[in-house]
């Protein structure tokens, strides 16, 4: 089924059980329409997990186009 292609373990439990860890503060929104005061109250912790995703992201790219 999948003949010819590369399949690249990378170990993602950890990042999702820290991303899950987030759900009751920095997913709750409180809707469609985000409020300035949920921008300020997350914003450190937001900050910091966009360049985690950055990361993270370059880590399975270099896993999979490794040769």
């Amino acid at each position: 089924m999948f003949s010819g292609y590369l399949v690249i373990k990378v170990a993602t439990t950890g990042w999702s059980k820290e991303s899950r860890s987030l759900l009751d503060t920095i997913y709750n929104t409180g809707g469609a329409n985000i409020k300035d005061s949920y921008v300020d109250a997350s914003a450190i912790t937001i900050e910091s997990q966009i360049p985690k995703a950055g990361i993270r992201l370059a880590a399975i790219l270099n896993s999979s186009f490794k040769s």
